[in-house]
């Protein structure tokens, strides 16, 4: 009777363990999906800030870019105009200056010829407050709103309305654009600063999704001078072309701009690969744990649950973002060693052209 009641008494101590043993084990389990649901918000956290910090650093550096080539063009044409002379010449007025260099440029200027420049007189009161405002204010805005209006001329033939007509006339007059002459030089520098315009609309667009959440660059940005395209496609040596006056000194900073650009651009896309990375990493984790819950009869969230469900659909997505990203860091790398190449081939030529010690590239 003894021996029967110790076997009895160890079949329940036995039971007993049993039962604390799993609720152990299923204590633990939950422990663990508590754990996971606290790291994965952290992740998500975590990785919206990244998102935050590099869309951030885009925005910046695509409008530090834009600014430069926009600043550029500006200083390009008031170089190549008498308006930079007319502004050192009355700057010191500050009662009379900007009056007195609209009457020099509608009633009789001396700074081109004898005879003087007859300037319209809206145009001309247009353009010298352009021009003030670049130098005194340093915002080339107004002088760029303005030339730009000129970006679509390929002729004088066709005029959108008949103040851009009159624009062009007193370009011509300023001799900023000659007569039935190859006007490609300024034209571009047109084109350049609606393009730079246009970059700054679509920066706007962008910051409004980002605010919204987007922490991701949509849009295309154009942030090549149109005479550094032009210069790229006349690498190849021709014959029978003309020496040029440029020195090219500009064009290679121009290629040193694009060139850091080119590699913050691809810094950006290493850092996505890794948020992607990280994602199919997290992926696997949370298909593992919720089998795990499954063997152990534990109940899933809802979140674990949807995961197990979606999880090859979600997995070849990740795939796809990852091949993507992948080719696009691999165009981005081939860019940055053509445009590395180029500007030392430009260099080359420019030592060549001008074998001075004082080039200084």
């Amino acid at each position: 009777m003894s021996t029967a009641m110790q076997a009895l008494e160890r079949m329940l101590l036995s039971q007993e363990r049993r039962e604390q043993t799993r609720v152990q084990e299923s204590l633990s389990m939950m422990q663990m999906a508590q754990s996971s649901a606290v790291q994965q918000r952290q992740l998500a956290m975590q990785e919206q800030k990244q998102g935050i910090e590099v869309m951030g650093a885009n925005i910046d550096l695509l409008q530090k870019v834009n600014k430069t080539m926009k600043t550029k063009s500006a200083n390009n044409f008031l170089q190549a105009s008498p308006l930079s002379s007319l502004y050192f010449e009355y700057k010191n007025d500050t009662e009379n200056g900007l009056t007195n260099a609209v009457e020099d440029l509608t009633k009789g200027s001396v700074l081109i010829g004898d005879d003087g420049l007859e300037l319209d007189k809206e145009i001309a009161r247009d353009l010298v407050a352009a021009t003030w405002a670049a130098y005194e204010q340093e915002s080339p805005d107004a002088i760029v709103n303005l030339v730009s209006r000129l970006h679509y001329l390929k002729d004088t033939d066709s005029f959108k309305n008949n103040y851009d007509k009159r624009l062009y006339k007193s370009f011509q007059q300023l001799g900023v654009l000659g007569e039935g002459a190859d006007n490609q030089a300024m034209l571009n520098q047109f084109k350049t600063m609606k393009k730079s315009l246009d970059n700054e609309v679509k920066l706007t667009e962008e910051m409004i999704e980002f605010a919204k959440g987007d922490y991701t660059i949509d849009r295309d940005f154009d942030l090549i001078s149109e005479d550094l395209k032009k210069l790229s496609s006349d690498l190849k040596p021709k014959e029978d072309l003309k020496p040029e006056v440029d020195t090219g000194f500009e064009s290679i900073l121009d290629l040193q701009t694009a060139i850091k650009y080119s590699d913050s651009n691809t810094s950006s896309l290493n850092e996505k690969k890794n948020t992607i990375l990280k994602s199919i990493k997290n992926l696997d984790n949370s298909v593992m744990m919720g089998e795990a819950y499954q063997n152990a009869g534990i109940e899933l969230s809802g979140d674990l649950k949807n995961t197990l469900l979606k999880q090859n659909d979600m997995k070849s997505e990740l795939d796809r973002e990852l091949k993507e990203i992948n080719k696009e860091i691999n165009d981005s790398r081939n860019i940055t060693r053509k445009l590395v190449s180029t500007t030392e081939q430009k260099r080359t030529d420019i030592q060549e052209k001008y074998p001075l010690d004082l080039i200084g590239f």
